[in-house]
């Protein structure tokens, strides 16, 4: 696979460098893996075996210009193409643009909306049951419009679960850094 033009205008040269970016992408690109790239695979693709520091400067800088995506796995960093990525981390809504779902260019991003779309409609359904058979049930309606009630209902649900999984990264980091 050739680099994108796009990508290709992101990365830097310096004469004085003993490895260049193009150097790092190509090898990367053109060499197939399944699974990401450490510092130390890299360097061995390299020619003329590279100074462990002279590469990790590079692949610094590459991630910082946004053309690696850097992972951390064990104690041990992993680089990864942001172009062509072997690693996807389920994270592809975060970039999403909403233009590019609605014409259905995103065809994941629709996807992964869809999803969560009938994951909430199944726990809408299912606090539903447990709201009409329990004496939980309520005459309450916030304004009377079924799409304005639903909207704060599933914007409320949406801070309920960031705030859930915030607290549990929290938790996760302080129960694997524990001494």
């Amino acid at each position: 696979m050739a680099i994108p033009d796009k990508i290709e205008n992101k990365l830097d040269s310096d004469p004085s460098w003993a490895v260049q970016h193009e150097d790092i992408i190509t090898v990367m690109d053109k060499t197939p893996k399944d699974k990401p790239w450490s510092r130390y695979m890299i360097q061995q693709h390299l020619s003329d075996q590279p100074a462990k520091k002279t590469v990790q400067d590079r692949l610094d800088e590459l991630v910082e210009l946004e053309v690696l995506d850097k992972y951390e796995y064990s104690n041990q960093t992993l680089y990864d193409l942001a172009y062509n990525p072997i690693v996807t981390d389920g994270g592809r809504l975060h970039d999403a643009s909403i233009i590019e779902i609605a014409t259905l260019q995103d065809v994941n991003g629709l996807r992964d909306l869809a999803t969560g779309a009938l994951l909430l409609g199944v726990l809408l359904f299912g606090i539903g049951i447990l709201t009409e058979n329990t004496s939980l049930a309520s005459n309450v309606a916030m304004t009377g419009n079924l799409y304005l009630d639903s909207g704060i209902l599933l914007y409320l649900i949406g801070i309920c679960s960031l705030f859930l999984i915030q607290n549990l990264r929290k938790i996760d980091f302080s129960l694997l850094h524990r001494d």
